[in-house]
């Protein structure tokens, strides 16, 4: 097998779930939809010829991605959520949030950054995070405005691109 065949075998394993996403509208999509449409069209295009070096890169990321993002879905639908579409729904801005953070915290870490009070933030949020949704806790206003505070305190938005900006970026090229 390769590594085309194990993203189609694993997306066939797993499609319970990303198909009641989708037929939901969730938010939770935001983070993983491009990314799955990169996927996807390279996938089309390694059953048709070769694919490219920076091609076949794009997909293992992209696929290394999905796998890690499902699994954690998975485990807060069938888990935490009671495998109820609709209750994981009412908490997908706190899901998006952990995915967010954690997407930062491997910029972090990537670039050697993920150290002293960034490290403690980050990970204080992302315990809080996955604790309130573990215990069904709702995320107020507030609390949504805290987070924002905290990470441009760490440096969020100085040259950090979320993994799905990325992807979103680079199905548009492959669009063209």
């Amino acid at each position: 097998m390769n590594v085309f065949e194990d993203y189609i075998n694993y997306m066939n394993d797993h499609s319970e779930l990303i198909e009641k996403l989708y037929s939901t509208s969730s938010q939770v999509l935001l983070c993983f939809d491009d990314v799955i449409k990169v996927c996807d069209h390279i996938y089309q295009m390694s059953t048709k010829e070769a694919v490219s070096k920076e091609h076949t890169e794009i997909f293992e990321i992209g696929f290394g991605y999905l796998a890690n993002i499902i699994t954690d879905l998975e485990m807060f639908y069938n888990d935490y959520l009671n495998k109820d579409i609709i209750e994981f729904n009412q908490y997908a801005s706190l899901i998006l949030y952990l995915f967010l953070i954690d997407d930062f915290k491997q910029y972090l870490v990537s670039n050697d950054e993920y150290k002293g009070s960034k490290k403690t933030k980050i990970d204080e949020m992302l315990k809080e995070i996955e604790e309130a949704i573990q215990n069904k806790n709702p995320l107020d206003e507030m609390k949504e405005n805290a987070y924002l505070i905290t990470l441009e305190s760490v440096g969020y938005y100085r040259d950090f691109n979320p993994t799905y900006t990325v992807f979103a970026q680079i199905d548009e090229e492959l669009k063209n």
